[in-house]
């Protein structure tokens, strides 16, 4: 009968002969599972089947990584599927070959860069080169980053540029951001900028955030470039644009940046933007007067979640802001504690979850609330109570009222405890991390 992923047990999973079985079975997950636990445990039998996995473009990383794990060479390996006519394969092979950063490999990604015809190609080898970490990467997308006919591999180029932090990448993304004319390739140039880190920039980006006549996201890609490259003069400007612009679709955005930067001058221009009625942008709002910390936030920020609450990302940030406040003010214990048994199929995710870490940074009363949740007996509510405790900064604390739930019923509780206590072993993670998402 074929091993399916649904019918593994802990005691099958330490069984290297049903791993390896495992191996043929039909069923991705089954054969995911089964090839990163081979690597875990070295079982050098299972090195020719990891090496034909290295062909399937789903499974090439999480094969790639077991045979390292297994001592095996597999640069050599993995080269000729960058000449493989499925393209599926060789963008997949770009990535692993750049993630596992090999210079061998350099060459023939540099070649897919500048010679294949397919944008698609061009586009992911200019994204992953600057993960070789080397100066080699900057001619080739300097060259596709000015003179590439594909607005996607444009786009890429400066992607990779910022990333590579090679102070040598500034006059021409700085050329770039002059002559191009796709808005979004211009926009992640400006980007690419902040990424780089480096002051040279300065001038041309004020010169951007400053021109009203520009579309006001790039703007806002200027402001968070020079607050990435340690502008002072940023501070003051977006001053002036939150107090001028208050009605401007992106004054959420502004103000978030400026809360990050400066969250006491920030403060009163959020809680100006918050109380229009146009809901653009009110995301930066709710990050922005989180990053203030101050409790006279705390109003807005509820008016806020009663007017979204039915928006769950949104209400997500907004408690995650309650939480970055800590004030255990009633009106927020209140909600979050309302908000502690809500479950999500979401790993980590889920407003239960944030209302957990949340109470978990008020101090005494999240934690007293967290620790009734603990020991309610109602499954989620434990689980998400194991979750916010687990962010506390105290380790200990978080041990001492953790160890009791390793043996809990509920395999979840269960495992976010063993997790939070860093008892998890690599085949249990695998397991379980994909049964949670």
């Amino acid at each position: 009968m074929e091993i399916k992923f649904s019918t593994f047990s802990k005691a099958m999973a330490a069984d290297r002969e049903v791993l390896l079985q495992a191996l043929k079975s039909s069923d991705f997950a089954t054969c995911k599972f089964a090839l990163e636990v081979l690597g875990e445990l070295r079982e050098n039998r299972a090195t020719e089947p990891l090496i034909n996995f290295l062909k399937h473009p789903y499974l090439q990383y999480e094969a790639a990584l077991a045979l390292r794990k297994m001592e095996v060479d597999v640069i050599p390996l993995l080269l000729p599927f960058l000449k493989s006519e499925n393209s599926l394969l060789q963008e997949k092979t770009i990535g692993v070959l750049a993630i596992l950063g090999d210079h061998r490999a350099l060459e023939g990604v540099v070649a897919l860069l500048k010679e294949n015809g397919d944008e698609k190609i061009r586009a992911t080898a200019a994204r992953n080169l600057h993960k070789f970490k080397t100066e080699e990467a900057l001619s080739p997308l300097v060259e596709r980053l000015l003179d590439d006919s594909s607005s996607k591999t444009r786009d890429a180029a400066a992607f990779s540029l910022g990333l590579l932090h090679n102070p040598q990448a500034l006059p021409y993304l700085l050329k770039a951001v002059e002559q191009e004319k796709d808005q979004e390739v211009r926009d992640s140039v400006i980007q690419a900028l902040g990424s780089l880190g480096d002051r040279g920039a300065e001038a041309n980006l004020l010169t951007i955030l400053e021109d009203e006549a520009l579309d006001t996201r790039t703007r806002v890609y200027a402001a968070s470039s020079l607050a990435e490259i340690g502008s002072a003069a940023v501070v003051d400007r977006l001053k002036i644009i939150v107090q001028k612009e208050p009605d401007n679709d992106w004054a959420g955005s502004f103000g978030e940046i400026l809360a990050e930067l400066n969250p006491e001058l920030a403060l009163e221009p959020l809680l100006q933007i918050a109380r229009r009625s146009k809901d653009n942008d009110i995301d930066g709002v709710v990050k922005g007067l989180g990053y203030t910390k101050s409790p006279l936030a705390v109003e807005t920020l509820l008016e806020i979640y009663e007017r979204y609450k039915h928006e769950e990302m949104l209400a997500e940030d907004i408690v995650a802001s309650l939480g970055q406040i800590g004030i255990a003010d009633d009106r927020v214990v209140t909600l979050l504690a309302s908000l502690l048994d809500i479950s999500s199929a979401r790993y980590r995710g889920g407003l239960g979850k944030y209302a957990a870490r949340a109470l978990a940074s008020l101090g005494t009363t999240g934690l007293l609330i967290l620790e009734k949740a603990l020991n309610s007996g109602k499954v989620e509510l434990k689980r998400n109570a194991v979750v916010g405790i687990a962010s506390l900064d105290d380790k200990v604390q978080v041990k001492a009222l953790l160890e009791p739930f390793l043996q809990d019923e509920d395999k979840f509780v269960r495992f976010f405890t063993r997790e939070a206590l860093d008892l998890t072993e690599p085949y249990e993670f695998a397991r379980m991390y994909q049964e949670v998402i």
